[in-house]
């Protein structure tokens, strides 16, 4: 069983889908380029630039997001704990100089 996750940011458009496979305890994250085709967190440096090309005047935003994602040591714990097979992660952006 998979879960289908949405990370994005408060107030603005930046947003990253994902999956997190249960059976494997691993996350993926959807790469725009090619269909139904995922990343791990491992990864996601692969991704980032087809993402980038989306959110090209919000390039800042996109690094900032990945960054929160690949930081939050709770995340995977947040997931396992939620017993719904979608969830939404909202970060509060604080635009850096």
């Amino acid at each position: 069983m998979d879960k289908k996750l949405l990370f994005m940011l408060k107030d603005e458009n930046v947003m990253i889908h994902s999956i997190y496979n249960v059976e494997e305890e691993k996350m993926y994250f959807k790469n725009l380029d090619e269909e139904e085709d995922y990343q791990d967190l491992e990864n996601i440096d692969k991704i980032k630039e087809c993402y980038f090309n989306i959110y090209q005047e919000d390039e800042e935003m996109l690094e900032f997001l990945i960054d929160k994602i690949k930081n939050d040591d709770s995340l995977i714990d947040k997931i396992k704990s939620n017993s719904s097979d979608k969830l939404l992660f909202v970060y509060e952006y604080i635009k850096q100089y």
